[in-house]
């Protein structure tokens, strides 16, 4: 007598979430500053959008930041608007200091300032 097996064949389907294209992370500069001196230490401006981007001031752990909103000659336009971003340092204080502005959800500027 004959026998017959059936064999059944069994998938496995591996389901991943995909991870976003663009992961979220921060952007690190340098610049230098004075002590006790307000400095430029960053200058936003987009071309395409014609928007400044980094809207506001930050946080220093030495010291303090503010964003000047102007327009400068950019991208061949004398009128770009622009965010500049100041620091000053507590007045004595010699070192790098950490400025973190808050760019967008979930992203930094971080600019490390080497004062002197």
């Amino acid at each position: 007598m004959l026998s017959r097996k059936l064999i059944f064949g069994v998938a496995i389907c591996v389901i991943s979430i995909p991870q976003p294209i663009f992961a979220a992370r921060d952007f690190t500069f340098e610049s230098h500053a004075k002590s006790g001196v307000p400095s430029r230490i960053r200058t936003f401006f987009d071309c395409q959008r014609h928007s400044p981007g980094a809207t506001g001031g930050g946080t220093a752990e030495h010291g303090t930041v503010a964003a000047k909103f102007v327009t400068q000659k950019r991208c061949g336009n004398p009128n770009e608007p622009t965010n500049e971003i100041w620091y000053t340092s507590t007045p004595g204080f010699k070192g790098v200091d950490t400025v973190t502005i808050a760019a967008s959800a979930n992203v930094n500027v971080i600019i490390k300032v080497t004062v002197d």
